[in-house]
């Protein structure tokens, strides 16, 4: 009878070390899942912020050559105008640059100097006396 006693005890120590092996294993991997599924969210997260700095990036640029060519601008329209200052027409310019007159015209109109009209000044309304009471009111309007 001692051993059947052992040999249950046997099994259920081997049945016990089975499962403890298998819930080892079983959280070994739980683990290394969590640690990958980490692992690509934090990836995900570097992709998102590499493609918001090449947006950002991209973003500066575009501003700086818009800058540039607005100052280029500038300068064609500031050489068209020394043209024009000297005596040359509309279509002679065209002729030179390369431009249609339209261009050129519109480029004539971005040199030139802002003027705004001068404004009227505005008459500021005499302030009305304020009345005290109400006797004082009703005299001022019937007057």
């Amino acid at each position: 009878m001692a051993s059947s006693n052992k040999a249950t005890i046997s099994a259920r120590e081997r049945v016990r070390k089975a499962n403890a092996e298998r819930l080892a294993a079983e959280q070994a991997r739980l683990k290394q899942n969590e640690d990958d599924l980490v692992a690509f969210f934090n990836s995900t997260t570097d992709i998102e912020k590499a493609d918001s700095d090449v947006e950002e990036k991209i973003r500066k640029i575009r501003d700086e050559a818009e800058e540039k060519k607005a100052n280029a601008v500038k300068r064609q329209a500031t050489a068209i105008l020394g043209l024009k200052q000297r005596g040359e027409s509309t279509s002679a310019i065209a002729e030179m640059t390369e431009l249609s007159e339209a261009k050129v015209r519109e480029l004539i109109r971005l040199a030139k100097p802002k003027t705004k009209p001068a404004a009227e000044p505005v008459a500021e309304p005499s302030p009305k006396p304020v009345a005290e009471n109400k006797s004082d009111e009703a005299e001022q309007l019937a007057s």
